[in-house]
C-alpha cells in the first residue's frame, strides 16, 4: 500500500520518526496499531492475550526499563499491602 502525504505532514513524520528512533514505516505501523480498531476473532483467552501482546509489543528500550520499573512499583506495592494488611509474618505475593 502506498500513501502519499503533503509535504508538511510527511516532514512531521520523519521528525516524530527521528524523535522516537525509528524509521517511518515502523512509526507508521505503531500508530495504525494504536488507532485503529482491533479485531475481534480471538476464540480463546490465549488468543486474545497473543493479539495484546502482539498490539503493545516494543522494542524501545526506554519503554521496556519504564515497563520493568512500573512492574517493581507494583510487586513491591503489592507486598507492602499484604504485610500492612496481614502482618510481618505474612505471605509475600511477589517474592
Amino acid at each position: 500500500m502506498t500513501i502519499t502525504l503533503p509535504p508538511e505532514l510527511e516532514h512531521r513524520l520523519l521528525n516524530a520518526a527521528a524523535a522516537s528512533g525509528v524509521d517511518a514505516n515502523t512509526l507508521v505501523k505503531r500508530l495504525l496499531v494504536e488507532h485503529l480498531p482491533g479485531e475481534v476473532t480471538s476464540s480463546s483467552l490465549a488468543e486474545l492475550f497473543a493479539a495484546w501482546e502482539v498490539s503493545d509489543g516494543t522494542d524501545d528500550p526506554q519503554e521496556l526499563a519504564r515497563r520493568e520499573q512500573e512492574l517493581a512499583a507494583f510487586k513491591q506495592a503489592m507486598n507492602q499491602n499484604r504485610r500492612h494488611s496481614e502482618g510481618e509474618g505474612s505471605r509475600t505475593p511477589y517474592p
